[in-house]
């Protein structure tokens, strides 16, 4: 089935404004789930051209998700203060025009004249848009794609707020108040941070407020959105008192609402609990459903699980520098806990590890060769010359699956397996520091597998997609130099499963958690080598390399890594 991009549509009578608006999303990566349709009028009667160019895509309202119009189409009149009398609107009529088939996307008006404030002014209080972008902003170097998602988003709460009849209250904080035939159910208090623009269309839309009524009813509490993993699903922390009760005798709860198009998914999930169930795992390893059943409002699907109030992601955690002793203590008793007690009994089977366990995929290493082609001049130009050589070995390593690096390819040994969970990563893995405790926001898979997965995918999402991003160094190309310690890890020997301290206690060091990491992975799995636990690391180092949530420059810092790995594999599998 063709996969339709949504639309971002923008009317302006400057092509080469459009033109470089183009160009500023293909460079930030937008145009990967978006394409930018243009509408330049140039007739005589301005309003009719616009109607005319922009029916194909009012064909189809469903694939458009923001319209931006240029307010001013006919500039013959230079807006002033002292003219704003005679200042083109056209871009208003246009507007009220689109919105009868666009009753629900946000339209935001643009302008490039900043500093004609009654015409802001005019712009701020028209009905018709949701919102008013200054244009050279948006083609700007500052520009961002966060930033972009924030204005959509921002936009879709507007226009939500529209479409009620002024029963939304929107405040600075974000904080909004739906009301439903009468009945307060929630109030929203929805964070941005990570919010796409495609996600935003959601938020604010009736769906969205038919799934709120259908899992909570008549309740009150927040949402704010949960940052998830890299599924595609989007996931709402939701907190809440049941009922209109008073709030100092109600007590709260807390969920996580899981919302995707991908019915079969979420299903999957369901069974998964109905699994663990009948294992006779213990309940407080896994998450309690709020319903037994999907709740399915038109194509979008919806599952809600309990959460621990005082629980959050070890991604936010780490980003809270926390204490060094807390989080060792999290990885030894929590960690330990929580694995072993899903782990089950060992099954030890004679295993060829990297063909049996590890082989990737046809549209994996398409994937992965793709950037590599893609982006070889950008990572010789940022790490060096060397880099050249070590992207010409994993280009054969990937082409050939594995078979290039004959040793690693052919390693058996009697491997470990477990019931894994399958998908351990800092944002589905949840932690509460004052219980000591750890469990996952999905359930696990408990398929039997190689039981070193959990925590090398663990491993490699803390290097690449944990550390360094509340900071921002991730962006930054010269954090390829500190990064470097961290290639000492795979260097260890006889100590690589043993705790390596800091010299400063205090300090928050990855090394550390690592080492932690490992020293649990030894402890519940006696037998793991660290033959077989590198090449767990390779495998998910590979696989995070097309993922568009980590950035570039830890991109290189993962093509050094991979590298390294080959490099001890060779040296220490005869």
């Amino acid at each position: 089935m063709t996969r339709h991009k949504k639309i971002i549509l923008v009317i302006d009578n400057d092509g080469g404004f459009i033109g470089s608006f183009k160009r500023v999303l293909a460079r930030k990566e937008f145009d990967d789930d978006f394409t930018c349709e243009g509408v330049v009028p140039s007739s005589a009667d301005l309003f009719d051209d616009c109607i005319r160019q922009a029916a194909p895509f009012l064909s189809r309202p469903e694939q458009i998700t923001a319209v931006l119009i240029d307010i001013v189409l006919d500039e013959t009149v230079k807006p002033t203060e002292k003219a704003i009398d005679s200042i083109d609107r056209s871009g208003l009529d246009v507007a009220a025009e689109l919105r009868k088939t666009l009753p629900t996307t946000p339209i935001l008006g643009m302008t490039q004249w900043g500093k004609v404030q009654s015409l802001l002014t005019d712009l701020t209080l028209d009905e018709n848009l949701d919102g008013v972008l200054l244009k050279n902003i948006l083609i700007s170097l500052g520009f961002s794609k966060s930033k972009f998602n924030e204005y959509i988003f921002k936009a879709s709460k507007k226009s939500a707020k529209r479409r009620s009849g002024g029963t939304l209250a929107v405040e600075d904080t974000d904080e909004v108040s739906i009301i439903k035939s009468g009945k307060q159910l929630s109030t929203l208090n929805i964070s941005n941070d990570r919010i796409t623009a495609y996600q935003a269309t959601l938020v604010g839309s009736h769906i969205f407020d038919s799934i709120l009524y259908t899992a909570f009813g008549d309740a009150i509490g927040n949402i704010k959105y949960f940052i998830p993993g890299f599924s595609g699903a989007m996931l709402f922390e939701v907190n809440l008192r049941p009922g209109h009760t008073d709030e100092s005798q109600a007590a709260m709860t807390s969920w996580i609402l899981k919302v995707s198009k991908e019915k079969e998914k979420l299903e999957a999930e369901l069974r998964k609990h109905a699994e663990l169930k009948l294992l006779g795992i213990e309940k407080e390893f896994y998450p309690s459903l709020l319903k037994e059943e999907l709740i399915s409002v038109g194509s979008w699907h919806a599952m809600i699980t309990q959460k621990e109030i005082d629980s959050q992601t070890l991604y936010s955690y780490l980003q809270t520098n926390p204490n060094p002793k807390t989080i060792v203590e999290l990885i030894d008793k929590g960690l330990k806990n929580f694995l072993s007690q899903l782990f089950g009994k060992s099954v030890e089977n004679p295993q060829i590890i990297w063909q049996t366990y590890y082989k990737l995929t046809a549209k994996e290493i398409a994937a992965i060769l793709a950037i590599l082609d893609d982006k070889r001049t950008t990572f010789r130009h940022h790490a060096g010359s060397e880099m050249g050589v070590a992207i010409d070995r994993l280009e054969k390593f990937v082409d050939s699956n594995g078979s290039s690096e004959r040793s690693l390819y052919i390693y058996n040994k009697d491997v470990d397996t477990r019931r894994i969970h399958g998908d351990f990563h800092s944002r589905n893995v949840l932690v509460s520091p004052d219980k000591m405790k750890i469990t996952t926001i999905d359930f696990p898979n408990i398929g039997q597998d190689h039981a070193a997965k959990d925590f090398s995918k663990l491993e490699t999402d803390l290097i690449f997609s944990a550390m360094d991003s509340y900071s921002g160094a991730d962006t930054d190309w010269n954090s390829l130099t500190a990064w470097q310690s961290i290639l000492s890890c795979l260097e260890w020997d006889a100590d690589f499963f043993d705790e390596h301290s800091p010299a400063v206690a205090t300090e928050l060091s990855y090394i550390h958690i690592i080492s932690v990491l490992r020293a649990c992975a030894k402890s519940i799995l006696p037998t793991l080598t660290s033959e077989e636990y590198l090449i767990s690391l390779l495998y998910y180092s590979l696989k995070l390399l097309p993922y568009p949530d980590i950035s570039l420059p830890k991109k290189a810092f993962a093509l050094q890594y991979t590298n390294k790995i080959l490099e001890q594999l060779s040296a220490r599998i005869e």
